[in-house]
């Protein structure tokens, strides 16, 4: 099984750019906020690496990078 990849951004554009370049290689999650994200982190406990936008709306990117970090 690929490994799987988290991806938190608010921009539909960039979750798709990321999912075309990335999508046959590994198993994508796509969220487009941190409450989402988080979501996904308690869920999905064997996600491996999380591409996340530091420039959020509903949270902000460093809070939300400290939080995951826990």
């Amino acid at each position: 099984m690929p490994p799987k990849i988290l991806i938190i951004d608010k921009e539909e554009g960039i979750r798709e750019s990321l999912k075309l370049i990335l999508g046959d290689q590994f198993n994508l999650i796509l969220t487009e906020d941190g409450d989402q994200g988080l979501e996904c982190i308690k869920n999905e406990p064997s996600i491996g690496l999380v591409i996340l936008d530091i420039v959020m709306t509903k949270s902000i990117g460093l809070n939300l990078l400290k939080t995951l970090k826990e």
